[in-house]
């Protein structure tokens, strides 16, 4: 059995351990032919591992950008930037391990006695070398699985404010947005490390059991993590429908009225179709991701597939800045005050200049926002402060009608009451009279 017959087969675990055996018993056994198939499958691991590097660097420095973006936003950050925050910090952990994953890679394909090195560490050891891979590879699980918990969240809230108008001030808080990030964190661990931890229980059970059969034989991420993305993305996906019903009616509604009211209206779509795109993109990027992990058979082609898929799936983390950093006006605004202040440093005289009015008119642009902003907020107070005053106005009516006809009653009581006087009145006359007539007829 060769390198080259192992590899193009299905991998199971008798042609597996007959090949490693073979290897690590003699290695003068390893032919010409296998030594350059094996150095040309390292090349091609080197090469994927330094292309993986170079997109994570890519990736890491986009969502830097956007989290110094976001966390610079003015005037104040609400919920919603809250979120998104959360969401760059994910992306971010996620691109980082990954980088380091790859890093180690090349380390260890590169260099001199490569081939040696890869047949002592990987091959000869190849079941702690599995179970390390797969307990470092449950690391990057766990920003995949915040960045699904955060996407859920981004629609929940706006569901929130555009259905629930008037309990969002006290349902959705800075507070509450932050035991949400951190509860959004620990639920991540827990299923990110689920495997781990199980293991870790079950060599405590086990003591003669070493940790890594367990690690190596039970693989239950490749369930979770296609339940865990199939159960949010349709909770998600009926949100973002409801909340694009009520938008579009309410749209309809004010234009007709008020246009202030209109362009609020319209800033809460285009919050929506933000959570639509972010949503859309999970979807599309998740999908091959959730399908090869479902119908895995532990074939070299599926193993492929699945690399692939992990790759396009990464690619969701680098669209999702661009995604709501193109959209939302203030995240656009707070890029552009970066850039303001790093052009001095790569732009000429003349540029520097142009990027500066383009500063000052974006200044005046957001003060005039914020002023916007805070006559949209004295609008929607003093439009809670008026459904108050009817509300107030219609139980005073409520009250007064309760009062009139309480009135009424008593009114109709007297009236009874002087009825029954008089019909009393009338008997003890008819008794006198017919007394008096009693008494003439006996005299």
């Amino acid at each position: 059995m060769t390198w080259e017959q192992t590899t193009d087969e299905t991998i199971t675990a008798s042609t597996t351990q007959q090949w490693i055996t073979l290897i690590c018993n003699d290695s003068a056994s390893i032919s010409q032919r296998d030594l350059e198939i094996m150095n040309y499958r390292l090349d091609n691991i080197l090469f994927i591992a330094i292309g993986v590097i170079v997109f994570c660097a890519i990736g890491i420095l986009i969502n830097c950008l956007s989290f110094c973006a976001v966390k610079r936003i003015k005037p104040v950050m609400n919920s919603y930037h809250i979120l998104l925050l959360n969401l760059t910090i994910a992306d971010l952990i996620l691109y980082c391990i990954i980088c380091l994953m790859a890093l180690l890679t090349v380390i260890e394909t590169a260099g001199a006695n490569r081939i040696e090195r890869f047949i002592e560490i990987i091959i000869c050891n190849l079941a702690s070398s599995y179970c390390i891979i797969n307990i470092l590879f449950d690391i990057p699980k766990v920003a995949l699985f915040s960045s699904i918990l955060t996407i859920f969240g981004l629609v929940l809230n706006l569901h929130i404010a555009i259905v629930y108008p008037l309990q969002y001030s006290t349902v959705v808080t800075k507070r509450r947005m932050y035991i949400f990030n951190t509860l959004s964190w620990l639920i991540s661990i827990i299923l990110g490390e689920l495997e781990t931890i199980a293991s870790l229980i079950e060599t405590a059970i086990s003591p003669n059991t070493d940790l890594c059969y367990f690690v190596n034989e039970k693989r239950i991420t490749m369930y979770i993590l296609p339940a865990v993305v199939g159960t949010v993305g349709c909770v998600t996906l009926f949100l973002n429908i409801r909340v694009l019903q009520e938008v579009t009616k309410s749209l309809k509604n004010v234009r007709r009225f008020s246009t202030q009211e209109a362009k609020r209206t319209s800033n809460k779509l285009k919050l929506a179709k933000t959570c639509i795109c972010l949503f859309t993109t999970f979807v599309v990027f998740w999908c091959p991701y959730v399908v090869g992990s479902i119908i895995n058979n532990n074939s070299l082609d599926t193993l492929v597939f699945l690399i692939i898929a992990f790759i396009i799936l990464l690619l969701n983390s680098v669209i999702n800045p661009f995604v709501y950093g193109l959209r939302l006006s203030e995240i656009r605004q707070s890029h552009m005050r970066i850039y303001r202040k790093m052009c001095p440093w790569f732009c000429g005289e003349k540029e520097t200049k142009n990027v500066i009015l383009r500063g000052e008119r974006d200044r005046v642009s957001s003060i005039r926002a914020n002023r916007e902003h805070v006559s949209s907020i004295m609008d929607d107070r003093d439009h809670a402060q008026s459904m108050r005053d009817n509300r107030d106005h219609v139980s005073s009516v409520r009250d007064d009608r309760d009062h009139a006809s309480s009135m009424r009653d008593d009114r109709d009581h007297a009236n009874n009451v002087r009825e029954d006087k008089d019909c009393v009145r009338n008997i003890m006359k008819r008794k006198e009279h017919v007394n008096q007539s009693f008494q003439v007829t006996q005299l």
